[in-house]
């Protein structure tokens, strides 16, 4: 019964912090509060998510709230760029809602490089960018350990100058049919 309430205390928390556009830098710890944050993340998302992922795992992107946000946040016209950095989960229902929207999507392979430049710490790390000012920062993709905001455009920009770089390097427009 304490991890519901602590889940469901999370989620207000996270809520309410999502509904005041807050400057915070906040914690998630677990699978469960990655998809709380992603999916509050996704909701106040209006216009492009740029994500590193390592392959759409189904621990996160199998959960019903985390996709029922990212269902919404494609309806909206929000366009998705994805690097993955593993072998691509082509089966998760994350995956399969992507592809619904295709024409709003491209999803690319990352380089060695930049999985050895996001693996310097010895363990893979992984983030999303919504709107050029909220983020998600996951340091260590074991224990879904991260830090996210809604509202801060100086990590955003750092955050995304990697993406980028890595994004500019795949001179073609692919979608992920091209990839699979």
């Amino acid at each position: 019964m304490g991890v519901l309430n602590d889940l469901s205390d999370y989620k207000k928390l996270i809520a309410t912090r999502a509904s005041r556009n807050s400057t915070e830098i906040l914690a998630n710890a677990g699978p469960d509060h990655a998809v709380i944050a992603m999916g509050y993340l996704f909701e106040h998302t209006n216009f492009f998510v740029k994500m590193v992922v390592g392959s759409l795992d189904e621990i996160v992107c199998d959960d019903d709230f985390y996709n029922s946000q990212l269902k919404a946040c494609l309806d909206r016209g929000v366009t998705f760029e994805i690097i993955y950095l593993n072998n691509l989960n082509t089966k998760s229902i994350a995956y399969k809602t992507l592809m619904k929207h295709s024409g709003q999507v491209r999803i690319v392979k990352g380089t060695d490089k930049f999985i050895e430049q996001l693996s310097k710490s010895g363990k893979q790390q992984h983030f999303s960018i919504h709107d050029g000012d909220k983020f998600r920062f996951e340091k260590d993709t074991e224990k879904y350990l991260a830090w996210f905001s809604f509202n801060n455009p100086y990590y955003n920009q750092e955050l995304t100058q990697v993406f980028d770089s890595e994004i500019n390097r795949h001179k073609t427009d692919l979608k992920h049919a091209a990839v699979a």
